[in-house]
């Protein structure tokens, strides 16, 4: 078995998780997130570090590192995440939701990259890992209260 394997099963397993289901559903979501979080931060790397341009405009560099990982992400957390089995018309409101999170993610992590980095003298790529965890919470709860909020969902 693969690691993602065995951390599921020992989530579906385990007497806590499955009392509290929203603990599957957390981890799934991290598993995911730091995947598209490689992507995202492999995207900003490579346009700040071979881009002259981008190394002065590093929010630029951001936003479009951030924004190539949410379509994708949403395919995933929409299939296994929160299990979300509904009507291709709810599937582009849940895109539409997902997509205005994920903008609300990009304002709150720009923000505070732009603090990390320019006010607390942090290295971008730190700044940008620390925002990354702190930006995790805020996309996971609006997503699971919002976008994926449904009877039929489960971990």
């Amino acid at each position: 078995h693969t690691m993602i394997t065995r951390i599921i099963h020992y989530g579906r397993t385990n007497p806590v998780v499955r009392r509290y289901p929203v603990i599957l559903q957390i981890t799934k979501f991290a598993i995911i997130g730091v995947f598209y979080f490689i992507l995202d931060f492999s995207i900003y790397w490579y346009l700040t570090r071979t881009m002259e341009f981008m190394q002065t405009n590093y929010l630029l560099a951001h936003s479009i590192s951030f924004l190539a990982a949410v379509t994708s992400s949403f395919l995933m957390n929409r299939a296994w995440t929160f299990r979300a089995v509904e009507t291709v018309s709810s599937y582009r409101r849940q895109y539409i939701k997902f997509f205005t999170v994920s903008l609300g993610g990009l304002l709150l992590s720009s923000l505070l990259l732009y603090l990390v980095v320019s006010h607390l003298q942090i290295m971008d790529l730190i700044g940008k890992f620390l925002v990354a965890i702190v930006v995790m919470f805020w996309n996971f709860s609006l997503n699971k209260l919002w976008t994926f909020r449904a009877k039929t969902y489960e971990a």
